[in-house]
């Protein structure tokens, strides 16, 4: 779904990756219901613009579909159907559960553009060291990201942070 469209806004209800305060795997749920209570005006939907996103055909794909409690098949999931709409023209919005969904959002997009720049915005790097034997988590994937070749660490940014980093 959303291969016609220009932009498509997929959830990914996921949290296994949280090492406290699971929960996340409800945001894709809890954004579209707030989304529900925008402020409208007589013009527009208020902070946007009249007619901001008029030029866009835009869809909600819904939920990449993965059975809970596996890791590994929500990354293979995820990734697929991010570089199929990706392959499609499409641009892909995201509603996540946990951080670890970044990953696979990441490689989908290299797939198709090569190795990125990453522009991240949070109180942590997410780029926790980890051993072969580590399970995939929320802290780490950016690590992760930059030793696949997917972001160039050198053109990234990070901005926000509140915990030391070497």
């Amino acid at each position: 779904a959303g291969e016609s469209a220009d932009i498509a806004v997929q959830g990914v209800a996921y949290d296994l990756g949280v090492t406290n305060r699971p929960g996340s795997r409800f945001g894709p749920r809890a954004i579209r219901e707030q989304s529900t209570l925008s402020g409208e005006f007589e013009r527009s939907l208020w902070p946007w613009p009249d007619g901001a996103l008029r030029p866009y055909r835009c869809v909600d794909a819904g939920d990449v579909t993965f059975p809970p409690g596996s890791t590994d098949v929500m990354l293979e999931a995820v990734q697929r159907r991010t570089s199929a709409l990706v392959g499609a023209g499409v641009g892909v919005v995201s509603l996540g559960g946990d951080h670890l969904v970044s990953l696979p959002l990441l490689r989908a997009h290299a797939e198709h553009y090569g190795t990125m720049a990453l522009v991240h915005f949070d109180a942590h790097s997410d780029t926790w060291e980890y051993g072969d034997d580590d399970p995939l988590h929320h802290g780490m994937m950016f690590l992760k990201a930059a030793r696949e070749g997917i972001i160039e660490p050198g053109c990234s940014v990070q901005v926000g942070m509140r915990t030391p980093n070497e």
